[in-house]
């Protein structure tokens, strides 16, 4: 008898998509910075972000972090620090006043420029202010971080500031995190719908039911890591487009089944169908839909949630 075993491990993280090479993706109510190589995060830092508003002579000033689709436009090394002529006069400081490179600048060891006057990524010369929403618009850094990112980062790369109180977050073919979020800019209430019309843009979001959203809610984390296990034997998978891929050689060995690969027309064939098997070849390896994988081995989808310390839930499917 086949059986695959399709475990969707879900646990709480006590720490706190969508891109391609040389991306940085910045969710403000993360408050967290990732940096993607084609599509799946290869770093990610703790960040503040502008606080929603600021008062000047009485007067409310909007001053939280911008949101869109921006370019690295400059980078500097120490750089100084110009402030706005409305916060000199606030200050008290000369028109000329200018804060020169160093360990007391509050732009901290370096600064990338975003193509919006006045908004970069940069340290700072007050750590514990990570983590909040304390700054006039720009994302500060601890200062490594921002030194390691530096050294990623290429001027033209593409930056994405979103107000996402829900998302997914990819890390590699086999894990995702979902992360629900603080209402920072009180932009209004996430419902259980939000949650479902967030995960099913992903192949995984179809096997999530209420009581699994509900709990994402309710502890603010859920990892999603699939593995996939014919007669005992783990599977391999690669994403693409949001789509699961399984290699057919492994799928026939684990099943016991055969295939049969026609040179002349590259065309693959499973043992018993007639019809030439639809996939991509990937690396020198023929892959198909884990729909296709479960029609050849003619084992459908039955699942089932349950919860425990490890917060485990469980997808299974037996051969008819």
């Amino acid at each position: 008898m086949v059986r695959i075993l399709v475990w969707l491990l879900g646990f709480l993280l006590l720490f706190s998509s969508i891109g391609y090479a040389g991306e940085i993706y910045i969710n403000l109510p993360a408050y967290r910075l990732y940096y993607l190589e084609n599509g799946v995060v290869v770093r990610d830092f703790p960040i503040a972000i502008g606080k929603q508003v600021s008062i000047f002579e009485n007067q409310v000033r909007k001053t939280e972090t911008p949101q869109g689709s921006f370019r690295v436009v400059n980078k500097v090394v120490w750089p100084a620090w110009y402030p706005s002529s409305w916060l000199k006069k606030e200050r008290g400081w000369p028109d000329n006043y200018v804060v020169p490179g160093g360990i007391e600048n509050p732009l901290g060891s370096r600064w990338i420029g975003l193509s919006v006057p006045g908004i970069g990524i940069h340290g700072n010369n007050d750590p514990a202010s990570i983590g909040l929403a304390v700054s006039l618009g720009c994302i500060r850094m601890y200062n490594q971080d921002v030194e390691d990112l530096y050294k990623l980062v290429l001027v033209g790369d593409r930056v994405k500031i979103a107000y996402e109180r829900i998302d997914v977050i990819r890390y590699s073919d086999n894990l995702y995190r979902i992360g629900f979020y603080p209402d920072v800019y009180h932009k209004g209430d996430v419902s259980l719908e939000d949650v479902r019309f967030v995960v099913e843009r992903y192949w995984f979001g179809s096997l999530l039911d209420d009581e699994l959203l509900e709990y994402i809610l309710e502890v603010g984390y859920l990892n999603v890591e699939p593995r996939i296990l014919v007669n005992g034997q783990e599977i391999s998978t690669m994403v693409w487009e949001e789509t699961i891929y399984l290699p057919i050689r492994e799928l026939a060995r684990a099943g016991n089944n055969g295939i049969e690969w026609k040179a002349e027309t590259r065309e693959v064939f499973w043992v018993g169908k007639a019809e030439p098997l639809e996939g991509v070849l990937y690396e020198g390896r023929f892959y198909v839909t884990i729909d296709l994988a479960q029609e050849l081995l003619s084992a459908p989808f039955a699942h089932s949630w349950q919860v425990g310390e490890s917060h485990v839930s469980q997808w299974e499917t037996w051969n008819k």
